[in-house]
């Protein structure tokens, strides 16, 4: 492993803090070391592709052994997230040239959130697309010279919410269902979920972290079991305000 690994993968690690595996590899992974189902699943993909996932799924049966689990085969569900042993959560990103996988005991988190971007500007066509009116105005609050890369982390901080929220609130969210706030002078972020579509619309307030590394930008949460909801809710809502795992600094994010 490279310098700039060791050092994406040792923040990634002190951002997330106790309870929480991860690491920050290369896209180059060995296919042929799957598992004979994994292989299956990118029998028909390109060669690059195959070599990506094989680097993340070696990456993830690395750390779910340090927390004892038993080496297996992991596969996907239909919408394409990674399956996890029972009793285990985890979050799988990519960037092109970097693999970051995050893993936990399911028993003192309920969910993990990890996506990993090129550190470059973007492309302004998308914004309207992507963000909502008050995270437009942050942007144009920027100079210009910074609006691109601050676009790239309010996207990256979406897809990172996604990941971490999909297995619980049931609901297919869309990037307008999520307002990303940038906290001034820190690595952090926070996520507030609107959406209120179907039977069960969902209100959340979650925390989240974000910081460069040697050419990526990285954000991650974990979020803590939901707490039971107050009997005089209706029962076909969905509240769920929970605490994410503020990242940790010596001295002092998410």
């Amino acid at each position: 492993m490279s310098q700039a690994f060791e050092v994406c993968a040792a923040v990634l690690q002190q951002r997330f803090g106790e309870g929480v595996s991860c690491d920050v590899v290369s896209v180059d992974g060995d296919p042929t070391g799957l598992w004979r189902a994994e292989q299956k699943l990118v029998a028909r993909a390109v060669p690059s592709r195959q070599r990506e996932f094989a680097a993340g799924r070696a990456c993830a049966r690395a750390l779910l052994a340090r927390l004892g689990f038993e080496p297996a085969a992991l596969l996907r569900a239909s919408d394409s997230a990674p399956l996890w042993p029972r009793g285990a959560i985890g979050s799988i990103a990519h960037d092109g040239r970097r693999c970051a996988v995050a893993v936990a005991r399911a028993g003192q988190f309920s969910s993990l959130g990890l996506d990993i971007e090129p550190d470059e500007p973007l492309e302004d066509e998308l914004w309207p697309e992507l963000f909502l009116p008050r995270e437009l105005a942050t942007l144009a609050a920027c100079s210009r010279q910074e609006r691109g890369r601050v676009a790239r982390v309010l996207f990256s901080a979406k897809e990172c919410v996604y990941k971490c929220t999909h297995a619980l609130v049931r609901a297919t969210l869309g990037f307008q269902d999520v307002e990303i706030v940038l906290a001034r002078g820190s690595e952090r972020f926070q996520a507030r979920l609107r959406h209120r579509g179907g039977s069960a619309p969902v209100s959340a307030v979650l925390e989240g972290f974000q910081f460069a590394c040697a050419g990526s930008i990285l954000t991650g949460m974990a979020m803590t079991s939901p707490p039971e909801r107050p009997a005089r809710r209706p029962t076909t809502a969905l509240s769920l305000t929970m605490r994410a795992l503020q990242f940790r600094r010596k001295g002092a994010r998410r």
